[in-house]
């Protein structure tokens, strides 16, 4: 952030704006829009785009924000998860998120050497850095979405699993446009993105699910900071191994959410 402010006014700063979001979120219930659109519209009037009250140039800063509450996101998403009904989509959903998330390159690659003048393998790369579904989104717009229940766990768990696909193809075509990662690196490297995200997440989910039914931690309000402390080491402990943290962090709220059935609301 390049506005220099005191401590104290930043706070207050963000605690209004923290206000305001949840508000936005509580009007579009209302309207039956995505939270997502208000929140969004009213970070572009307050922007150097808008009103210009906030000069908000910090990409980095931006960006640790961001994986953050994806992060929460996709653990809350995957409590939420029904281990059973995850198994009944498992293939829908493995084709979604894989063979799904190509075509989406493919065709945004597409549409855009139609549209601007750029090389194959710079639209081959924007196709592959939009075609992984926000999963923010997929669960904003769902959860009060009439819709049937296998359809929305299927459109969750590929929201919650797209991720190593998505990283896998936007690793090849930069190796492809510099010739420096071969084809056995870019194989190794997805399977060690989708195998090692599961592992870590199913590692990091049962050593939590195990910890909320074994230890009493005298107050109801440590449960949710517990589960925020479950999440972050499935994501930092897998992309720190090289996986996918984003696949450990959905795949560890699953197990947790089963494990300890009891604990979920408390969790969430």
């Amino acid at each position: 952030m390049t506005v220099s402010l005191p401590s104290d006014l930043a706070l207050a700063v963000g605690a209004a704006l923290l206000v305001a979001g949840v508000l936005c979120a509580g009007f579009a219930d209302r309207l039956r829009a995505p939270g997502l659109v208000l929140f969004l519209a009213l970070g572009m009037v307050l922007g150097t785009d808008g009103l210009g009250l906030i000069d908000f140039a910090d990409a980095g800063l931006a960006q640790s924000i961001g994986v953050a509450a994806l992060v929460v996101i996709l653990y809350e998403g995957g409590l939420s998860t029904s281990p059973g009904e995850l198994r009944r989509v498992a293939g829908s959903g493995l084709a979604l998120a894989t063979v799904g998330v190509v075509v989406t390159a493919l065709v945004v690659a597409g549409g855009t050497l139609l549209v601007l003048d750029v090389p194959a393998t710079t639209a081959l790369l924007i196709g592959a850095v939009v075609s992984s579904t926000d999963a923010a989104a997929v669960f904003s717009v769902l959860r009060p979405t009439p819709l049937p229940a296998r359809l929305k766990v299927l459109l969750e768990a590929e929201s919650g699993g797209n991720d190593p696909m998505a990283v896998l193809l936007t690793v090849g075509f930069l190796a492809a446009a510099t010739g420096e990662v071969s084809t056995t690196d870019w194989v190794v490297f997805g399977l060690r993105q989708l195998v090692g995200g599961l592992a870590v997440g199913m590692a990091v989910g049962s050593a939590g699910s195990w910890a909320l039914r074994r230890l009493r931690l005298g107050s109801p309000a440590l449960y949710p900071v517990l589960g925020l402390g479950v999440a972050g080491l499935a994501y930092g402990g897998g992309a720190l191994l090289g996986t996918s943290g984003f696949l450990a962090a959905y795949v560890a709220g699953v197990v947790v959410g089963a494990g300890a059935p009891r604990w979920r609301r408390a969790v969430r």
